[in-house]
């Protein structure tokens, strides 16, 4: 199922992709949304058909969206997108067999980061928008996150900022208060849904510390957490050449996802 609109903005009408388990089932099957990365400047939602088919395979209703890029509009507009497409899922869970009580969301990279903002901060009427099936709540049961940047003050005075100012419209300084609702750390609460966190311990453009932090933090507050360093790996998760590792490309990170939301959705 293609080319389905969800929402819209004066950009643009927001489009999603879905693939399903095929007979649809009779009992209600969990839902996965996975969101593209590239920096917030890139990708579309075709990138990952590969991945939603793996998820469909196994019994999941899953679902890639489209999101507007920071040259179209400045964040949160991206939020707003991502939580459209949950409530899209909601709206439609009795045509499709879906739980609407088991919805997960995952996403690598910039990605990651809109995956792990939108599971802390479900509901959250700075971050919900006004696109997209009005009424349905935005919350998530489970979320996986792969290089994910979860403190964007962390990187106020690194090269990456650029790609930040254009993000959210201005500096660290100038809109300090958009760089903290943009942060996914600062939104961590008791009772929010379990994660797994998946970081290269090498990474050079989001430091491991990044998943180290969100990790810690959620467990401070009884947030079950999955934490998986991969040793000897850089941001997309290919190892550097002077770095002996066992780690296999093939086992990306919807390969970890996979039985991750098998255990926290389909029990």
């Amino acid at each position: 199922m293609t080319d389905v609109p969800f929402g819209e903005s004066e950009e643009t009408i927001l489009l999603l992709d879905a693939c399903y388990p095929s007979p649809i089932p009779t009992t209600l099957r969990p839902a996965v949304l996975w969101v593209h990365g590239n920096g917030w400047t890139g990708g579309h939602r075709c990138d990952d058909a590969g991945i939603c088919q793996l998820f469909a395979d196994h019994g999941f209703f899953a679902v890639t969206m489209d999101y507007r890029l920071s040259h179209q509009a400045r964040f949160p507009a991206q939020i707003y997108d991502v939580k459209a497409a949950i409530r899209w899922v909601r709206a439609n869970a009795a045509t499709y067999a879906i739980d609407p009580d088991r919805i997960g969301i995952a996403g690598f990279s910039a990605g990651g980061h809109l995956a792990a903002l939108a599971g802390l901060t479900g509901d959250l009427p700075e971050l919900e928008g006004r696109s997209g099936s009005p009424g349905y709540s935005s919350r998530v049961h489970a979320v996986a996150v792969g290089a994910a940047p979860t403190d964007l003050f962390d990187y106020h005075h690194r090269p990456e900022n650029a790609f930040l100012e254009q993000f959210l419209g201005g500096t660290a300084d100038e809109r300090e208060e958009l760089w903290w609702l943009a942060s996914p750390i600062y939104h961590v609460h008791r009772g929010a849904p379990p994660f797994l966190i998946a970081h290269g311990t090498l990474d050079e453009l989001v430091p491991f510390a990044q998943a180290e932090c969100l990790a810690h933090a959620l467990q401070r507050v009884g947030v079950e957490v999955e934490f998986i360093p991969i040793a000897g790996v850089d941001h997309n998760w290919v190892p550097l050449p002077e770095t002996p590792v066992a780690w296999r490309r093939g086992a990306d990170l919807e390969h970890l996802a996979l039985p991750f939301f098998q255990r926290r959705l389909c029990q």
